[in-house]
């Protein structure tokens, strides 16, 4: 079975836009058995957080690139 987990990165130490914590939401209210995970400078291992800000630097930004799931 696929596990049932919603995983997304988060950094820069902001707090997340409302626009965002409203898709977040809407995850939790639809997805009731989805565990979420936010990904952040406190959890995510360092190496991995390199290669993510790297790639994000070499892509075409857009106003949901904050939600990038990671696979």
């Amino acid at each position: 079975m696929i596990p049932k987990v919603i995983n997304y990165v988060w950094v820069g130490g902001k707090e997340l836009p409302s626009s965002t914590k409203m898709v977040i939401n809407t995850w939790r209210r639809n997805l009731p058995d989805y565990k979420i995970i936010q990904w952040n400078e406190k959890n995510l291992p360092i190496n991995q957080l390199k290669k993510i800000i790297n790639f994000l630097e070499n892509v075409v930004s857009t106003s949901y690139m904050h939600l990038c799931p990671i696979i």
